[in-house]
C-alpha cells in the first residue's frame, strides 16, 4: 500500500510540473498586447509635413502647395494682381512716352501675355514636354485680361509691340495662333529662341533680341514678364514682374 501510495504521489506531483512547463510555453509565446496609438497632435492650420531643415524651415507637403496655388487662382487673387500691375504700366507707358521718337514694349508670352494654367493644372503642376507641346499646338491659351488692355493701350498710343519668349522656335506657328486667338493680333516681331538653344538660362537670349530692337532705333519703354530671367540684362526704361507661384525659370 505504501508503494502504491508513493508512486501515486509521484505521478500528481509531475503532471504539475508538465502543466507548469506547458502554461510558460504558452505564456512566452502569447502575442503582447500592442501600446495604445498615441493621439495625433492638435493643431490651428495646416498640418505640414514635419520635416525641417537644417535651417528650422517646415516643408510644406507638396499637395499643401498645390492646393494652395488653386486657391490662388480659383480666388480670383492671381488676376487682381495682374490687372494692377498691368495698370501701373499703362501709368508709367504714358510718363514715358513724350517726346520718344520710336517707342516700343516687349512682352513675354506664357505666364505673362497667356495664362498657361489649364495646361499647368492638368500636368499636375510638372514640366512635361510632350503634353505641354501638343497644349500648344491644338488648345486655346487666355490672355490675361491686364495684359491684353496693356497691349491694346500700346498699339491706340502708336507703341511697338514685341513678343520674347522662351518657347522654341518649333512651336512658332503654334504661338502666333495662340496669341492670335487671344486678342493680340498684330506685333512688329515675335522672338522665340532656337531650338538648339543649349544656354542654361534664358537671359542672354532675351538680352540679345532686347539689345537688337534698340539697335533697329527702338526705345523700349516697358519689359513685362512673369519671370526675373526675363527682366534682367537691362535694356529697357521700366520693367514689371507679374506673378506666378507655378514655375520658375533661369
Amino acid at each position: 500500500m505504501r508503494t502504491t501510495r508513493a508512486t501515486a504521489r509521484a505521478r500528481h506531483g509531475a503532471r504539475a510540473v508538465a502543466l507548469v512547463a506547458l502554461l510558460g510555453t504558452w505564456a512566452c509565446s502569447a502575442p503582447a498586447t500592442p501600446p495604445p496609438v498615441p493621439a495625433s497632435p492638435t493643431t490651428t492650420g495646416p498640418a505640414g509635413s514635419r520635416v525641417r531643415l537644417s535651417d528650422g524651415t517646415e516643408l510644406r507637403h507638396l499637395a499643401e502647395t498645390k492646393a494652395a496655388i488653386l486657391a490662388f487662382h480659383e480666388s480670383g487673387e492671381w488676376d487682381r494682381q495682374v490687372d494692377e500691375i498691368a495698370r501701373q504700366a499703362r501709368d508709367r507707358l504714358d510718363a514715358e512716352l513724350p517726346g520718344v521718337a520710336r517707342p516700343a514694349i516687349v512682352l513675354d508670352v506664357d505666364d505673362t501675355a497667356l495664362s498657361t494654367f489649364a495646361i499647368q493644372q492638368r500636368l499636375g503642376f510638372g514640366w512635361v514636354p510632350d503634353g505641354w507641346d501638343e497644349w500648344a499646338r491644338t488648345a486655346i491659351a487666355p490672355p490675361h485680361r491686364g495684359v491684353l488692355e496693356l497691349y491694346r493701350h500700346a498699339l491706340g498710343k502708336g507703341v511697338a509691340v514685341f513678343f520674347v519668349t522662351g518657347r522654341r522656335e518649333h512651336l512658332r506657328a503654334a504661338t502666333e495662333r495662340q496669341l492670335r486667338a487671344a486678342g493680340y493680333e498684330q506685333w512688329v516681331r515675335l522672338s522665340m529662341k532656337p531650338d538648339d538653344y543649349d544656354e542654361p538660362s534664358a537671359v542672354p537670349f532675351k538680352v540679345a533680341r532686347r539689345r537688337a530692337i534698340e539697335d533697329e532705333g527702338f526705345e523700349i519703354l516697358l519689359n513685362v514678364g512673369d519671370q526675373w530671367s526675363d527682366l534682367e540684362g537691362g535694356h529697357a526704361r521700366a520693367s514689371f514682374k507679374l506673378p506666378n507661384p507655378v514655375y520658375w525659370r533661369p
